[in-house]
């Protein structure tokens, strides 16, 4: 995807202790084909001794940066520190307890969030037993937000293409950083949950649409105990 090449993807994780979970993450990436990134740790206040030690050893490396962001649990807020210091053409909100699965799942994220009508860009996140765990978030007519075809098979649904869905979990966002600032970024008020929802639909009131790619692949480990957590 020549036409890609010169965008820089800021890829932000926000954290809190669990060095596993984040050197998993991190060791992954290299799993991607996509080159030109940045890496930005986002540490709401760790105090294991190991994983001081790791950030310890993470600053010095090239095309990472660790930022502070103590208090509070609030993923919106932590999000958008990083934001402030992220220097790439795109944003991407990444959990610590994602792993990557499909190598070319940047440059198909960056293909849809180059999409003049695409806002909001969001990848297929499955739990370790191969099943969905995220496929785009849509409302019931109760009025609820959740996640489409959750625990299914990948093969029994059709979802071959990219389409547009009315929001997409912030486990794995992607944004133009431009638009992301434009909006305002995430709602603190809301810490934990909908916070994603919330920031596709007042993309939505400025015109820019949601979408998801079956070609963005990711294992997602820890909802499996911890719940859904965000929307």
């Amino acid at each position: 995807m020549a036409r890609t090449v010169t965008s820089k993807v800021s890829i932000l994780i926000p954290f809190k202790d669990r060095l596993g979970l984040l050197r998993n993450c991190l060791r992954s990436l290299r799993r991607g084909t996509y080159r030109r990134l940045e890496i930005i740790l986002l540490d709401n206040g760790s105090t294991s001794p190991s994983m001081l030690r790791y950030l310890e050893r993470m600053r010095s490396r090239r095309g990472f940066e660790v930022v502070a962001c103590p208090g509070e649990f609030n993923f919106a807020r932590i999000c958008n520190v990083g934001a402030r210091h992220a220097s790439g053409d795109y944003l991407l909100f990444l959990n610590n307890d994602i792993e990557v699965q499909s190598p070319a799942w940047l440059e198909n994220m960056i293909e849809l969030a180059e999409n003049p009508q695409v806002g909001v860009v969001g990848a297929t996140l499955l739990y370790p037993d191969g099943t969905l765990q995220h496929a785009g978030i849509e409302q019931t007519v109760e009025g609820v937000w959740q996640h489409m075809h959750r625990g299914r098979e990948l093969a029994d649904i059709d979802f071959r293409q990219s389409r547009c869905v009315s929001a997409v979990s912030g486990a794995c966002l992607m944004m133009r950083r431009d638009r992301f600032l434009e909006l305002g970024g995430f709602d603190e008020r809301f810490p934990i949950t909908h916070n994603d929802v919330d920031l596709c639909l007042r993309a939505r009131q400025r015109g820019w649409l949601t979408a998801i790619t079956p070609h963005a692949q990711l294992m997602h480990f820890e909802s499996l105990t911890r719940g859904y957590s965000r929307a």
